[in-house]
């Protein structure tokens, strides 16, 4: 996370459960948030919002983890801050719920080369599961 979190700004972390069930807290330190995170990791998907949040959002969740209720907010392109960071997402184009194939894979990983080349090193590099995240 310290590679993405300034000192001072806010993230939203979301974390599903395999039972659908959802929690979620606004974070002013990447530390005090992976302190929270720490149980779910081996049992639920944990996601973090890229760009900072305005500092406001804090009122719904402050440096805490809560159970997300039907009506509970999620963060909107209205709650973000500044967007300084993009992903770029190189999956291959294949139906939904069919893995990328090793010649796929390859293909992801050759184009994220190229772009790196192009226009330099990523904060992050890393494997997306059926291509590659460059952020």
């Amino acid at each position: 996370l310290s590679a993405i979190w300034l000192p001072g700004e806010v993230r939203e972390i979301r974390a599903f459960a395999p039972d659908e069930s959802i929690v979620f807290g606004y974070f002013d330190s990447g530390e005090s948030s992976a302190k929270a995170v720490q149980t779910l990791i081996d049992t639920h998907v944990v996601y973090v919002t890229l760009n900072a949040c305005k500092s406001s959002v804090m009122a719904r969740c402050s440096n805490k983890l809560k159970r997300a209720g039907r009506k509970a907010v999620a963060t909107s392109d209205k709650d973000i801050a500044s967007s300084t960071l993009l992903l770029v997402d190189l999956d291959p184009k294949r139906p939904s719920g069919i893995s990328a194939s090793k010649e796929e894979m390859q293909a992801a990983h050759t184009l994220a080369k190229k772009i790196i080349a192009e226009v330099g090193a990523p904060l992050i590099f890393g494997m997306s599961g059926n291509g590659f995240h460059l952020i």
